[in-house]
């Protein structure tokens, strides 16, 4: 994708398609839509985009995968401890 193609959306719409919405957020979002022409063209591309992801096949991971993070767990060693200060 392009500089020229890059586009933020509504964070509220993904969350709508997403279905995080409660049924009143839902429903301002709706009414919201109806009564705005950028909004409503931003709802019908996400909506276009979220079934063209529900039309893929479901991924399996690589039968190594919990291997390759253990291992990986493993070679970074244990966090180093915070020292914790009291307030005052």
């Amino acid at each position: 994708m392009s500089h020229a193609e890059e586009h933020d959306f509504d964070p509220r719409l993904v969350d709508y398609h997403l279905g995080r919405l409660n049924a009143d957020e839902r429903a301002a979002l709706e009414r919201e839509i109806a009564g705005d022409a950028r909004l409503a063209d931003e709802h019908h591309t996400l909506a276009q985009a979220f079934r063209a992801l529900q039309s893929l096949p479901a991924g399996e991971p690589p039968s190594d995968l919990n291997r390759r993070i253990m291992a990986r767990v493993a070679a970074a060693g244990e966090a180093p401890r915070l020292k914790t200060r009291r307030s005052p």
